[in-house]
């Protein structure tokens, strides 16, 4: 059938969600490459992403309480700059998910050679079984799906929170000097990587048709969400830097770490909450896509059969399955790494207009919205500034793919359904 969704997320289940959509993987895994590149001054490129996450989450919080409906930045852009906007933008946005759930299936296969070293040789296979079990969760509803992002929401802070605790006793100055040894030529580069850790907040809006009170969930929910993220992170990348002497180039430096000052029996700890971890966020993006979708169909831009829902789990069967498919092909055909780069730069087509937004709301004097950034558009202006300056990092290839993604969305809406013109 074609329907509403049903409206049974809590604030708990909004904070859940959010927490989920960002630390899964790349807190894990990139900080040896970023101390590749800066070594102990990455922490600079730590602390620039955690700003700029900072003032997106603000205008996201804004843009947020403005609206009751499923859609997150699409619909932000919509309202702002009308439907051509609004679907590229929502296009954008699917497009993100697949890549990002593609590179986080590929994290899935990472974080279990810590575990089981011979895992690599399964991989496809391993692939293949998440994404279907992930499927089957989903389709039996927005409830069981909540159900399960907040059991690995708690899996996964309990190791972390151990790794901290002991970790921080470990702690070896020494390891940090040079500060900066290779320079900072590279910190435009690294703070792009190392946003890729930070991003995924904006899965906390997508779902508001299945909140209770969105306009008041998703400002709570997108703050309390990235105040938890950044005290976490900068923690976990405190102990990595002072405790592991071979940080640089580490491909799984938290448990690397963990094996020094925990042992093999702490080591496992840790890598198993790591295993939580990436499981969480992959079920957190598996509802962000499906939902994605189900809003670009509903809206009319897309064929509507992926506006279903089913008649009695109310889930959007169709979309779940399709995402499903598309981000398990992304998973078998690329690396963790670059899809983590491809999946940043294409969030910018989010993350920009939405800012923008804010300010053409405010221009044009329309109804307060339940939140309200401060400091008038100096929050706004600042985050478009940043977005900007971590575009100019990007290499050229990179650039040329985001725009021939946005050329194909272009020629979607003129193809595509006569509602979505």
């Amino acid at each position: 059938m074609t329907g509403p969704l049903k409206r049974d997320l809590r604030f708990a289940d909004v904070v859940a969600l959010g927490i989920n959509g960002v630390i899964g993987t790349g807190i894990f895994f990139l900080p040896g490459e970023a101390a590749a590149l800066l070594g102990p001054a990455a922490t600079l490129a730590f602390l620039l992403s955690a700003i700029l996450s900072a003032l997106l989450v603000l205008c996201f919080a804004e843009a947020g309480s403005r609206f009751r409906t499923t859609g997150g930045p699409m619909l932000y852009a919509a309202s702002a700059f009308g439907r051509f906007v609004g679907f590229e933008v929502g296009w954008m946005t699917l497009v993100v998910r697949i890549i990002t759930w593609g590179a986080l299936g590929n994290a899935m296969v990472t974080a279990m050679v810590a575990i089981a070293p011979n895992a690599a040789a399964y991989g496809t296979w391993i692939l293949c079984l998440l994404f279907a079990f992930i499927a089957a969760v989903n389709l039996s509803g927005v409830r069981s799906s909540a159900r399960a992002t907040n059991f690995f929401t708690l899996a996964k802070l309990i190791p972390m929170i151990a790794f901290v605790g002991v970790g921080i006793f470990f702690f070896d100055v020494e390891l940090t000097r040079p500060f900066a040894p290779h320079g900072y030529s590279e910190i435009g580069g690294a703070t792009l990587l190392l946003f890729f850790a930070f991003v995924g907040f904006e899965v906390t809006s997508v779902p508001a048709g299945e909140m209770r009170d969105p306009q008041r969930d998703v400002p709570r929910g997108l703050i309390t969400t990235m105040t938890v993220i950044t005290v976490v992170y900068l923690s976990i990348w405190a102990v990595c830097v002072g405790t592991l002497p071979a940080l640089a180039g580490s491909e799984s430096p938290v448990s690397d770490a963990a094996n020094l000052f925990m042992g093999p029996t702490g080591a496992l700890l840790v890598s198993s909450g790591i295993l939580m971890s990436v499981i969480g966020v992959n079920f957190a993006i598996s509802i962000t896509a499906s939902r994605t979708l189900y809003a670009l169909a509903s809206d009319g831009f897309l064929p509507a059969v992926f506006g279903r829902t089913h008649a009695s789990t109310g889930a959007p069967a169709p979309a779940i399955l399709a995402t499903s498919a598309l981000s398990l092909a992304v998973a078998l055909s690329g690396s963790y790494v670059e899809l983590a780069v491809l999946s940043v730069l294409a969030r910018f087509t989010q993350f920009i207009p939405t800012c923008i937004a804010v300010l053409v709301w405010r221009r044009r004097a329309c109804e307060a919205s339940a939140f309200r950034v401060p400091g008038g558009p100096i929050v706004p202006v600042a985050a478009l500034g940043i977005c900007a300056w971590l575009l100019s990092q990007a290499e050229p290839r990179q650039i040329f793919w985001g725009g021939v993604a946005v050329a194909i969305g272009a020629a979607l809406y003129v193809l595509g359904p006569k509602s979505g013109r």
